[in-house]
């Protein structure tokens, strides 16, 4: 029984160094899938459209008068101090690994390799070249159809608001003004004259 239980501890320990292996390959097969999609320079716009979102609000935040030196100086301090910390926590560099393991830890290796074969076609290629183009058509197209929508919800919303109002229970009446009340104070008797 001894002799089984250290065979299978062998051979765990000699598969160890092959399953790791292992890992590694796939990983590096989530890598070039991302590399292949061009995920890293999209994370990489995305970042950068947040930090001019985060600039604006800054900007915001200092006032639309004009700063005075000072003020300058320390709208650009915070500026660079927002930058860094973006950057240090949720820049691409950072978030690369993570990005990688969750597409390794999604992904089979037999996905990967068809995916990867995918992108590397022409179809994949031109997939995604013209994607960006795609997607800009169909933002057109949905803001196109958004301002075709607009008087239509408007004229919907008013009817609904008018239902509401009509569905609405009546205002309570105020309730009437209290009675007066007798006065509950009593007259004292004058006081008996005292003779001198």
């Amino acid at each position: 029984m001894r002799s089984m239980h250290t065979l299978a501890v062998a051979l765990c320990l000699a598969a160890a160094p092959f399953a790791h292996a292992d890992d590694a390959s796939h990983r590096a097969k989530a890598e070039q899938m991302l590399q292949l999609t061009h995920t890293d320079s999209m994370m990489k716009e995305q970042l950068s459209n947040l930090q001019e979102r985060i600039n604006g609000m800054a900007k915001q935040q200092s006032g639309q008068g004009t700063l005075t030196p000072a003020q300058t100086t320390l709208t650009t301090t915070y500026l660079k101090q927002v930058q860094d910390l973006t950057n240090d926590e949720v820049g691409w560099e950072k978030l690369r690994p993570a990005v990688v393991q969750s597409y390794a830890d999604t992904f089979t290796d037999a996905d990967l390799d068809g995916i990867i074969a995918f992108y590397k076609s022409p179809a994949g290629m031109a997939l995604l070249t013209k994607s960006p183009e795609i997607a800009g058509k169909t933002m057109t197209m949905v803001q196109d159809k958004i301002k075709d929508l607009q008087p239509k919800l408007g004229a919907m919303t008013e009817d609904y608001a008018k239902k509401m109002q009509a569905a609405a229970p009546a205002p309570a009446a105020a309730p009437a003004a209290p009675a007066a009340k007798p006065s509950t104070t009593t007259a004292k008797p004058a006081a008996p004259a005292t003779k001198k």
